[in-house]
């Protein structure tokens, strides 16, 4: 149990500092150091990381962009959903075998390697010094499409929401990280709460993870006003490289 703490600590500690990094070690931790199937890892964390954003959130939600974020959402809500009746109308059989659990954490990998990298170029490079033009609203509602099928098949993909964010709406660094939070937050809760009326996921196997992550994120939170934000980012690329790498690792040898 002390192990589950500890590893919903050092996830939540990282949703503090800056929203990405935690929710993306939490699935590669589960896989390889608990050895848990891929497919219940999903689930699993999905309702983590809905939790512990939601209480990241609370301490940001006066600065999301609605605008955007409403446009990502219409787009995501309803393709996730899509995504995870999809998954469960697959024969439950298909869900436990070793191949399927193989391609997960295949695709997971290769998806955190990506956002690892994009995370590092962000916090390397120097910020962009004019605007861009705000997407259109299609733009957002496919581009939140996107990420809501992402998020309920791999559980991860605020790197996406925060792609999203960048290359379509101009917002301000403190808005960008509300509103992937809240965004993210939708996005891996709605899911999260279907596999658990579903009985995918056990709460009494959420809690010890919660007993470490929701405490951490408010200290995280308090961190992260005191390190310097190119810093933080670099911090946080290493970590999901990590993850990646450690997911890919345990998969090919």
């Amino acid at each position: 149990m002390w192990l589950e703490i500890a590893v919903g600590a050092l996830c939540g500690f990282l949703v503090g500092t800056s929203g990405l990094g935690g929710p993306m070690l939490f699935f590669p931790l589960l896989v390889t150091l608990f050895r848990v199937p891929a497919g219940d890892a999903v689930a699993i964390s999905l309702a983590f990381n809905a939790i512990i954003r939601t209480e990241s959130l609370a301490q940001h939600w006066k600065e999301v962009d609605w605008r955007s974020a409403g446009w990502l959402l219409l787009g995501g809500i309803p393709a996730g959903i899509a995504m995870v009746l999809y998954v469960h109308a697959l024969h439950a059989d298909l869900l436990r075998e070793a191949a399927f659990d193989r391609t997960v954490s295949i695709a997971v990998g290769i998806l955190l390697l990506f956002f690892g990298m994009v995370q590092l170029l962000n916090g390397l490079l120097p910020a962009r010094s004019t605007p861009r033009e705000k997407g259109a609203a299609w733009q957002g509602i496919a581009a939140g499409a996107f990420c809501g099928m992402v998020f309920a098949a791999t559980s991860v993909g605020a790197g996406f929401v925060a792609l999203a964010l960048t290359l379509l709406f101009s917002l301000g660094s403190l808005q960008a990280v509300a509103t992937q939070l809240l965004v993210s937050a939708v996005l891996t809760g709605v899911p999260g709460l279907i596999y658990i009326v579903a009985g995918t996921v056990h709460l009494s196997t959420l809690v010890p993870f919660l007993l470490g992550g929701v405490p951490a994120v408010a200290l995280g939170s308090r961190v992260s006003h005191h390190v310097k934000e190119s810093l933080l980012s670099v911090i946080v690329a290493l970590v999901i490289l990590t993850g990646g790498a450690l997911l890919l690792y345990s998969v090919f040898w």
